[in-house]
C-alpha cells in the first residue's frame, strides 16, 4: 500500500537562510516566517515533483542577496492567495501567465515571488511547471512557463551570477575568495524574461534594457 500524507503542517520563524540547503552564503539575514502544508502520496519523485505536494508561503522583511539589500521579500508555492501575498504587481505578466499558474497548481506547481531593492528596483516572478501531455502518439514532456522580471537592478549583480563559486577547501575556517569577475560593469538594468522548455533544460526569451550603464 502506498503511504499517504493526509496533511502535514510545518511552521518556521526567524530562520537563518545560510543554514538552508542550497542558499549557502548567497543570502544573509533572517527569514521571518515560513509556512508549509504537505499532502499527497509518498513515492519516488524527482526533486521538483515534491513541490506538487506542497503549499508554501515564506516572507522576510529584509535580506541581503549577492551583496544587495532587499525588503518585502515573499514567495508562494501553490497558494490560492499568491496574488495577494506574493504578487503585488501584474504588469510584467504575459496574457496567459495567470491561467498557466492556476493549471500548474493542479497538476504541477506554480511559484510566485517578489522583492524590492533598497536602492530602487523591483523583482517579480511567476513560474509554473506544467505536466506532460499526450496527443495521439505524440507525448510532450513537462515544461516550464511564466515570466521573471526585474527593474532597476544593478548590472554588477550579473558579475556575481556569472562568476562560478570556488569549491570549498576541506578543513578551511574561511571560504576561498572567488575568482576575478569575468567583466566589469556598472549602472542598472531592467529585464523581462519569458520561460519555456523543460525543467531540466529551461530556456528564456525576452529583453534587457540597460540604463545609465558602463562596461
Amino acid at each position: 500500500e502506498t503511504p499517504v500524507i493526509e496533511k502535514l503542517n510545518v511552521t518556521g520563524r526567524k530562520l537563518d537562510p545560510q543554514k538552508i540547503c542550497g542558499l549557502g552564503t548567497l543570502v544573509k539575514g533572517t527569514i521571518d516566517a515560513v509556512d508549509v502544508e504537505l499532502a499527497g502520496t509518498i513515492v519516488k519523485r524527482e526533486p521538483l515533483d515534491w513541490l506538487n505536494l506542497a503549499k508554501v508561503h515564506a516572507r522576510a522583511d529584509k535580506l541581503t542577496v549577492l551583496g544587495e539589500k532587499f525588503t518585502n521579500i515573499a514567495m508562494c508555492v501553490n497558494r490560492s492567495d499568491d496574488g495577494q501575498k506574493c504578487r503585488p504587481r501584474k504588469d510584467y505578466l504575459d496574457a496567459d501567465d495567470l491561467a498557466q499558474c492556476e493549471a500548474g497548481k493542479k497538476t504541477g506547481f506554480c511559484a510566485v515571488a517578489t522583492a524590492t531593492r533598497d536602492g530602487g528596483g523591483i523583482v517579480g516572478a511567476t513560474v509554473a511547471r506544467l505536466p506532460a501531455t499526450k496527443k495521439g502518439t505524440t507525448t510532450t514532456p513537462p515544461r516550464l512557463t511564466g515570466t521573471v522580471a526585474a527593474s532597476g537592478v544593478p548590472v554588477a549583480i550579473l558579475e556575481q551570477l556569472l562568476t562560478p563559486a570556488p569549491a570549498p577547501v576541506p578543513g578551511a575556517k574561511t571560504p576561498p575568495k572567488p575568482p576575478a569577475a569575468p567583466f566589469a560593469a556598472g549602472g542598472v538594468a531592467s529585464m523581462t524574461l519569458h520561460l519555456e522548455g523543460s525543467p531540466e533544460a529551461p530556456q528564456a526569451t525576452g529583453a534587457v534594457q540597460l540604463l545609465r550603464t558602463w562596461v
